[in-house]
């Protein structure tokens, strides 16, 4: 019989001879948007197939050349080692790829025989590069950790609603040529990593919308998020006005955003694990004691709403993103 180690017991192994060394690297996170929904509504052998073949084409078919990489959940860390000589050619096949994958994306399983349900439709990318710690055993390395991988992490979360957010120390001459007019360069608040002075990033254009807090010192007034769930039903007997009663007042002088969030639809069917986002460009907003008031015309709910043909008994949710008054 062979004997089998279990995975804790070869990593306790391997910590015992572990050790720590600096090394250059470009840090790729890759999400793929709306799994966590995605997953909610599909059976679990489904989602877990979905994420498994998204793995493999990641690796197999856009970056084979990572030295290392670590799953996220919905999604991948990868590690690409580099030194003088070969940064130019490491960094611009890394962004290369990613660009590749991000219009590959959509289309990607179509032709797939496990994949014959419906799946996201989008992904972000954030990158960095420089040193990071790699824990290594010999020649394996263990895992990576350090500065970069969070500055990687937090440039993919402004990679939304897709695309590719890359960490101004990149430097656009590191970009291929033919993409550099893709991208554009933007001064951003990052929390944890740049919250009382902007660092510089490059955002890939006609996919990524920065929010406006990005450009905003970080300070200690919270963003709050407030959901207000009606039925479509119920939301035509209500009339031309919708209130949405807020539990605290709102901070006059911070942005607010109102948004309508919808299920999408695609020949009269509803597209499990999507939603339609629609943005109110204006709305009454009046505090009142302890709480606060959000006014909408449902007007032009209402014609959003029959413009996608959402079934009548269909739920809306109305999101509310604020800064509280102290």
């Amino acid at each position: 019989m062979v004997e089998r180690r279990s995975q804790p017991a070869a990593l306790r192994d391997q910590l015992v001879r572990a050790q720590g060394r600096s090394e250059f690297v470009v840090v790729v996170f890759v999400d793929v948007r709306g799994f966590s929904r995605f997953s909610k509504v599909t059976e679990s052998p489904d989602s877990a197939m979905f994420i498994k073949r998204f793995y493999s084409k990641l690796l197999e078919e856009y970056f084979p050349e990572a030295c290392f990489c670590r799953p996220t959940g919905d999604g991948l860390m990868m590690i690409f080692r580099y030194d003088e000589e070969s940064l130019p050619s490491v960094s611009q096949a890394v962004l290369a790829s990613c660009v590749r994958c991000l219009s590959d994306f959509s289309m990607m399983f179509t032709s797939d025989p496990m994949i014959n349900f419906e799946v996201p439709q989008n992904i972000g990318f954030g990158i960095a590069r420089g040193t990071a710690c790699c824990l290594h055993a010999g020649e394996e390395s263990i895992d990576y950790s350090g500065h970069l991988l969070n500055l990687a992490q937090a440039l993919l979360d402004l990679a939304r609603p897709s695309g590719i957010v890359v960490d101004g120390g990149f430097r656009i001459e590191m970009f291929p040529e033919k993409l550099r007019r893709d991208f554009e360069c933007q001064l951003v608040y990052i929390p944890a990593v740049a919250e009382s002075e902007p660092v510089e990033v490059f955002v890939q254009k006609d996919f990524v919308r920065l929010p406006a807090k990005a450009h905003k010192p970080i300070n200690e007034k919270p963003w709050k998020t407030h959901h207000s769930v009606v039925n479509i039903a119920q939301l035509g007997a209500i009339g031309d006005t919708y209130a949405v009663v807020l539990p605290s007042q709102v901070d006059a002088g911070e942005e607010i955003n109102v948004t309508m969030v919808t299920p999408a639809m695609r020949n009269g069917r509803e597209i499990k694990g999507f939603s339609v986002e629609h943005t109110f460009a204006s709305f009454d907003l009046s505090n009142k004691p302890r709480r606060a008031l959000v006014s909408l015309d449902l007007k032009k709910a209402t014609a959003l709403l029959e413009g996608n043909n959402v079934p009548i008994d269909c739920d809306v949710s109305f999101r509310i993103q604020y800064v509280a008054s102290r």
